[in-house]
């Protein structure tokens, strides 16, 4: 969590100092950040499929969306090594901001 933190303070702060009022994921940025997480993603289709039904498996019928919709499969490290580079660039690639 304070790496989230961390991390959402930097943009607030950006914003702050360069006068922007909105930011916001560009669309492209959307999408390339669904698509490192699929592939990133651990297979766990079977394992969800044979699952008890509950939260975690909708219920027992697994959805394409758990994939993209689950947690950074690279693990914390890489992730938390990742939004350091993003706010080390400078530049908030992927966000539109006006």
């Amino acid at each position: 969590m304070d790496e989230l933190a961390k991390h959402v303070a930097y943009i607030v702060g950006k914003c702050q100092s360069s006068n922007i009022n909105v930011v916001e994921a560009s669309e492209a940025a959307e999408d390339a950040w669904v698509e490192e997480i699929i592939e990133a993603a651990r297979d766990s289709a079977a394992f969800q499929a044979a699952c008890t039904p509950g939260y975690y498996n909708n219920e027992g019928q697994p959805s394409p969306k758990t994939v993209q919709n689950g947690s950074y499969g690279k693990g914390p490290k890489a992730f938390f090594e990742r939004i350091h580079s993003w706010r080390e660039d400078g530049s908030m690639p992927g966000l539109d901001r006006s």
